[in-house]
C-alpha cells in the first residue's frame, strides 16, 4: 500500500500538468496570420516545450515507482 500511495502522490501532479499542457496545445492549434501573433505563438510553444522538458525528472521518478508497484502486484 505504501508504494501505491507513493505512485498516486507522484502521478497526480503529472496528470494536472498534462491537462494544462493539453489545453495550451489546443489553444495553439489555430495559427494566426499576423506576424506579431505568429511570433508570440512561437514563444508560447518554446515556453511549453521547456516546461515539458522540465517535467521529465518527475515522469522518470513516477515510472520508477510504477515499476516497483508493478513488481509487487
Amino acid at each position: 500500500m505504501e508504494v501505491a500511495k507513493e505512485f498516486q502522490d507522484a502521478l497526480h501532479p503529472l496528470v494536472d500538468f498534462m491537462d494544462k499542457a493539453e489545453r495550451k496545445i489546443h489553444e495553439m492549434e489555430t495559427v494566426p496570420t499576423d506576424e506579431d501573433k505568429i511570433q508570440k505563438l512561437i514563444e508560447e510553444h518554446e515556453i511549453l516545450h521547456d516546461d515539458i522538458l522540465a517535467m521529465r525528472p518527475r515522469f522518470d521518478e513516477t515510472v520508477k515507482v510504477a515499476r516497483a508497484l508493478q513488481s509487487l502486484v
